[in-house]
């Protein structure tokens, strides 16, 4: 691989980049497939890594030191929060409102905590893939990138029991190879992209896989504390609970008037450590209750809405 400053010089954007590198894009047939009598979809999909990045990249983190070089460990306790409380809270209130979702996690994770995937499992909710060691993709070789995408697939297969179908890449950092590894991987669907509000096919060498756009993130919608304090994973308390809910409903209102005319999809990313906590969970729970309070809304797992999209789909529901 070479420099930065190489691969700068040689990188070129323009019309038609996106599909020579990602494949062929096409609608698909979402539409055709799409359930009778629902307008929009919805998608609750949970990011969930616990305290991995500790056994890879956590050193680097601006947080993972105090200013004489001792270790926080205040801050590993924050990432465990999802493991301990985040995942559990999340599925009571999944539980409560009947809806299902789709969980995705890391190898390392599956390795480390099986109980937490199997509990996700009892409960009905879709398992999907997350990297091995929450790196960054794009930093890796080819080869180093192909090692990641089959640790963590073989490790969730190894708790689940079958080979999951779908991918989110850890912090969105897709390289020009990602794509290509999933689809020899066997992943039906992967959701790292933010160019739309509808799901796509991406096709290369005849070979489909769903794009399932990320749609809103809970990382960036909590302020963020400044090195050295346990960051309560996204921020403080000041994203308030009033000012997250109305942003979601916005987003929500929206898109329900606008699947009048055709099919929509919401999708909200999360991580059970931040919005797993007391104050944000009640955005969880207020906003369930508010979308069911609508005609037409179909709580989708991501494997669901990929069934609609493939060439052989014949119907989620």
């Amino acid at each position: 691989m070479g420099s930065i400053t190489e691969d700068l010089a040689t990188w070129k954007w323009g019309q038609g980049r996106f599909e020579e590198i990602f494949g062929l894009r096409s609608p698909g047939p979402f539409v055709e497939n799409w359930p009778k009598d629902t307008r929009i979809a919805i998608l609750l999909t949970f990011d969930t890594q616990g305290d991995v990045d500790a056994a890879a990249t956590w050193a680097s983190h601006t947080n993972a030191f105090w200013p004489n070089g001792a270790i926080n460990y205040c801050d590993l306790t924050m990432r465990q929060y999802d493991i301990h409380e985040g995942v559990s809270r999340v599925s009571r209130i999944l539980r409560k409102h009947d809806v299902r979702a789709t969980f995705l996690y890391c190898g390392l994770t599956a390795e480390w905590y099986p109980d937490v995937i199997k509990a996700m499992m009892d409960e009905g909710h879709e398992i999907g893939v997350h990297g091995y060691r929450h790196i960054g993709l794009c930093y890796l070789t080819e080869d180093q990138e192909r090692e990641e995408v089959e640790r963590a697939t073989d490790a969730v297969s190894a708790v689940v029991g079958y080979r999951p179908k779908g991918w989110r890449t850890p912090r969105y950092t897709t390289s020009e190879r990602t794509l290509d590894l999933l689809r020899d991987a066997g992943y039906q669907w992967q959701s790292d992209f933010h160019d739309c509000d509808f799901p796509y096919l991406l096709t290369k060498d005849d070979r489909p896989i769903v794009a399932i756009p990320a749609g809103n993130d809970d990382w960036g919608m909590y302020l963020m504390l400044g090195s050295g304090a346990p960051p309560q994973m996204g921020g403080t308390p000041y994203g308030t609970t009033e000012g997250i809910f109305s942003s979601v409903k916005a987003e929500f209102d929206v898109l329900y008037e606008e699947s009048a005319e055709e099919p929509r999809v919401l999708q909200w990313c999360m991580h059970p450590k931040i919005s797993g906590r007391p104050f944000r969970a009640a955005v969880l729970d207020r906003l369930i209750a508010y979308i069911k309070d609508h005609d037409g809304v179909w709580f989708a797992t991501c494997g669901e809405i990929a069934s609609l999209g493939l060439p052989s789909a014949v119907g989620a529901r």
